[in-house]
């Protein structure tokens, strides 16, 4: 994990503005 609080909160951003979250947080995962 970076310790980037400003990354961070861009992906939280991007993944509540995707359309699908779930399948993007699977990936991620």
């Amino acid at each position: 994990m970076h310790s980037n609080p400003s990354a961070a909160e861009a992906t939280l951003v991007s993944l509540r503005q995707s359309s699908k979250p779930y399948q993007t947080c699977r990936f991620i995962l």
